[in-house]
């Protein structure tokens, strides 16, 4: 009996033995395939005109802002000039819901 579970053991440790060696090989020293050719689609769900603002899109994305400007000295002492809008119209009733 001692001698079947030996062989057991012997057994499952050579399996076990040969899983390892299989994928130790396939994951650190097979080479990868080259990826394969992305193929494209021959229709868009964009209509031409989508597809040129998407364009549009795609190059404003890509904007980048100096911020450096709001430290400039010139720019700080420029100043608001406000202009105060006159009302030409007559105010309305208090309650519009109100009937005549």
């Amino acid at each position: 009996m001692i001698k079947k579970t030996s062989k057991q053991t012997v057994v499952l440790f050579i399996v076990l033995a040969v899983t390892a060696a299989f994928t130790i090989y396939f994951l650190y020293f097979s080479e990868t395939s080259p990826p394969l050719e992305t193929v494209l689609p021959e229709f868009s769900v964009l209509s031409p005109d989508q597809q040129t603002r998407l364009a549009e899109v795609r190059k404003i994305k890509n904007i980048s802002f100096d911020l450096g400007l709001l430290n400039d000295p010139f720019f700080k002492t420029l100043r608001d000039v406000e202009v105060p809008l006159q009302a030409q119209e007559p105010v309305g009733r208090q309650n519009p819901f109100l009937p005549f």
